[in-house]
């Protein structure tokens, strides 16, 4: 979980100085250059915590949303590349200790179209999470998501795409992106509110048109199965006393699935599994629905799965909040969750409904109980329903 914060923190941290950047009129010269180390030592740290990805690259399927989230991420890596390039052949403050005398025609072309370029592909790289982004914002103000409420902000989320798609057409950005002009023209009379509000706007438009096109395009491969590699399918199951486990193993055979335990920082033991004593572990966790335990190890290359399985005892008629923690520390935009439970004689209850902010961007489908002693057969007819 730290590790996951620490990447949200430098995100953020990101997303500002990316609209720091493009302000270039309101910062001036100076400060536009230390902006720009620090968003590519911001960029290298980014690289180096989401080297997983890069090693999932020839694995799992590819659906037509891997595809374009591929695209996207791979492209802006190379745009960046050119940023630094540039920017550091440029530079007249921060490496103007350097001895680089050639390449600066070069260099303010390529920075001219790649500032634009990063910005508009950063847009769509936070588009791409942006389900992971309300999710959060959901979870944070406990939850509620009334209709009313939805539809106000999708209503909004319209009316910035809007003014940003205006703001970019007006400001001739795609001229300067595929070099129809050879410098930009800043306005130097706007106030700096104004720049910052139709940068942000701009980039709203472009978070709006990833999500979206993100949506389609999951929705599209769900629906026609159309994949070029061989799909791949996770087990992801959390076992407190070994129950769990044997029913995991089973289903990770019948399936064809990898298997992964989801281990706890500190293991559970008999005492705070006493559902009898209302101050045991346990039952103090699932008292607190806010409750998030923390988990001691993480999946391998978690892009590559499409469908995961989630497992875990029924704890109070629901999943236990371990569960929530596993969910929430991964991007599942476009996946597929599907919980799987033991119990002895509790049945799944508000499971999906309790797991379903924590599922954010993904298809959550229905659960089911299972003995623990369930058979391959059992469970390879309720995958085939399921249509894995």
């Amino acid at each position: 979980m730290r590790i996951f914060k620490r990447k949200i923190g430098i995100d953020l941290l990101m997303t500002v100085l990316l609209l720091l950047l493009m302000a270039y009129q309101v910062v001036g010269e100076s400060l536009h250059e230390w902006f720009g180390t620090g968003m590519l030592v911001l960029f290298v740290t980014h690289n180096l915590l989401n080297a997983r990805w890069y090693g999932s690259l020839l694995k799992g399927k590819y659906r037509l949303a891997r595809i374009f989230r591929t695209a996207v991420n791979l492209t802006l890596f190379i745009s960046m590349l050119c940023m630094a390039y540039s920017g550091i052949v440029m530079s007249r403050h921060v490496f103007a200790f350097l001895p680089i005398e050639n390449g600066m025609a070069l260099a303010r072309v390529m920075h001219l179209a790649g500032s634009y370029w990063s910005f508009v592909l950063m847009s769509l790289h936070l588009g791409l999470h942006w389900a992971m982004v309300t999710g959060m914002l959901q979870r944070a103000y406990g939850g509620r998501n009334p209709a009313v409420y939805t539809w106000a902000l999708r209503l909004i989320a319209v009316m910035i795409a809007g003014y940003g798609a205006i703001c970019f057409w007006r400001e001739n950005c795609l001229s300067y992106m595929f070099l129809k002009a050879e410098f930009v023209f800043f306005d130097y009379e706007k106030s700096p509110v104004t720049v910052f509000a139709e940068y942000i706007a701009m980039m709203g438009f472009w978070v709006f048109v990833a999500y979206y096109i993100l949506k389609i395009l999951g929705k599209r491969s769900e629906a026609k199965g159309r994949s070029f590699i061989m799909e791949k399918t996770l087990v992801a199951y959390f076992s407190a006393s070994g129950t769990t486990q044997r029913l995991a193993k089973t289903l990770a055979s019948a399936v064809g699935a990898d298997l992964h335990e989801i281990q706890p920082k500190r293991a559970y033991t008999s005492a705070d599994l006493n559902w009898n004593d209302k101050n045991s572990r346990s039952s103090m966790e699932m008292n607190d629905k806010s409750s998030r335990p923390e988990i001691a190890n993480s999946v391998e290359h978690p892009e590559q799965y499409d469908t995961i399985f989630v497992g875990f005892p029924i704890w109070w008629y629901v999943a236990p909040t371990i569960i929530n923690t596993f969910l929430e520390q991964y991007d599942l935009t476009g996946k597929t969750i599907i919980p799987f439970a033991t119990s002895g004689g509790s049945g799944m209850g508000k499971t999906n409904e309790l797991l379903k902010p924590s599922c954010s961007g993904a298809i959550l489908k229905a659960g089911r109980r299972f003995h623990s002693s369930a058979g391959e057969k059992e469970l390879k007819e309720w995958a085939a329903e399921l249509g894995i």
